[in-house]
């Protein structure tokens, strides 16, 4: 099953009624951010890996720790399906 949300907040309200085997996160969504909402999601599904997309991967990259509840970030630029396999593949 595949789901869409608007924003962080209508993430966790539709992750009631979607179970997603990954998450791919904005960074910047209006309401909730992508690394709050990755936080609050890995409470309510800590196996489902959660990848942050955002055009300032590079800022968490040289910091070398992942925000909370995120399993790989993701630069804009980058291709997107070959990082999705490589984090899957990590997590399973």
């Amino acid at each position: 099953m595949c789901g869409e949300a608007l924003d962080g907040i209508d993430a966790l309200d539709k992750l009631s009624r979607v179970r997603p085997d990954l998450i791919i996160l904005d960074m910047s969504m209006p309401r909730m951010n992508g690394v709050d909402a990755a936080r609050e999601l890995k409470h309510i599904c800590p196996n489902v890996p959660v990848i942050l997309y955002t055009a300032f991967a590079d800022v968490f990259r040289r910091k070398q720790v992942l925000p909370e509840g995120v399993s790989d970030v993701v630069a804009k630029g980058e291709n997107l399906l070959d990082r999705v396999i490589q984090s899957l593949q990590k997590a399973y």
